[in-house]
């Protein structure tokens, strides 16, 4: 009798192994994408496949969190994750790492510089004037740094106003560079009794 009652104990507990190893297996399999992941300060797009009733939570590596079903963020920085947690359940949580590049090498290149102003500013009579068009290389020394006439200058990722997706910002000293759908814009400004800036815009 004590091996039957063994041999039956072992098959239900197997059995109810089984059970529960095929609903544990039968439990979506959940994950998110993104897109337009390229360079600091896209608009990055989110996209999970979880079920349309269920509760996400997004959390960023700035701090920045959201229910939002598909959202879109932008980065500031280079290096970022973003964690997906459905469903209020720590089980259910996905951390991926974004990386980013900050658009140093699409700086490289001899550019024409055309369209610059000089502003004289801080007088009794704001006044500026046009300059010459000029030529200037940019050479990329890393992602974090270019050169332009023989400064180096760092990546600040500091936008004009009113744009906040597909721009890259270098700045050093006073000389501010900027990429921005396509072209490359300067500015340079010096404080010598009065706030005197050349801005313009190039094409390579």
């Amino acid at each position: 009798m004590k091996p039957s009652f063994l041999i039956i104990a072992l098959v239900l507990f197997c059995s109810e192994m089984l059970f529960f190893s095929c609903k544990k297996s039968s439990n979506p399999s959940y994950d998110f994408s993104y897109t337009n992941a390229n360079d600091v300060r896209d608009s990055v797009q989110f996209q999970s496949n979880a079920p349309a009733n269920a509760n996400l939570q997004w959390i960023f590596s700035d701090g920045v969190r959201t229910n939002e079903p598909s959202p879109v963020h932008v980065f500031y920085s280079t290096i970022n994750t973003a964690t997906l947690i459905i469903n209020n359940d720590q089980n259910n949580t996905i951390t991926k790492s974004i990386k980013l590049m900050t658009g140093a090498e699409k700086m490289t290149g001899n550019w024409h510089w055309t369209h610059g102003l000089y502003w004289d500013v801080g007088g009794f009579n704001d006044t500026s004037f046009s300059l010459p068009d000029t030529s200037f290389p940019i050479t990329v020394i890393n992602q974090d740094t270019i050169n332009v006439w023989g400064s180096n200058l760092s990546f600040s990722c500091y936008p004009p106003s009113g744009y906040s997706s597909g721009y890259s910002g270098f700045s050093g000293g006073n000389i501010l560079v900027y990429y921005m759908n396509g072209r490359i814009y300067f500015s340079n400004s010096n404080s010598i009794g009065k706030y005197n800036s050349g801005i313009g815009y190039s094409t390579p």
